[in-house]
């Protein structure tokens, strides 16, 4: 059987990789530092909003990647067809109590890895 670590690495590298790069996509498009056409005119969108706006956008964005990472993890914990394994092939969900329920709380992977606040408290 696995070792638990190889649950928390993935939880690091999941964290760290989709979450944390997504947000700080997010964070240079909303900035104008993103170059390219398609992120000139996401920032030309929204160049007009006020700090609340923005803020607000923030938050909305923060609390959809979170959502999709919940549900990505709850595809493969529920899914007989699909699974996450390590490189051993251990099933990941199975050394888990609910994979959805790694990502939150004080000792979940967004708390210990990610450089972000938690968008869900």
């Amino acid at each position: 059987m696995a070792e638990t670590g190889n649950l928390e690495g993935f939880g690091r590298e999941y964290v760290r990789q989709v979450r944390d790069g997504s947000l700080a996509w997010l964070d240079a498009v909303m900035s104008g530092r993103m170059k390219g056409a398609r992120c000139e005119r996401l920032y030309a969108s929204i160049a007009e909003f006020s700090p609340q706006q923005r803020e607000a956008l923030r938050t909305l964005c923060a609390h959809l990647t979170d959502h999709v990472l919940h549900e990505t993890l709850s595809l493969f914990e529920q899914s007989e067809r699909w699974r996450l394994a390590d490189e051993a092939g251990e099933n990941l969900a199975e050394l888990s109590d609910g994979l959805c329920g790694e990502l939150y709380g004080e000792d979940g992977w967004i708390e210990k890895f990610s450089s972000y606040p938690a968008s869900l408290k």
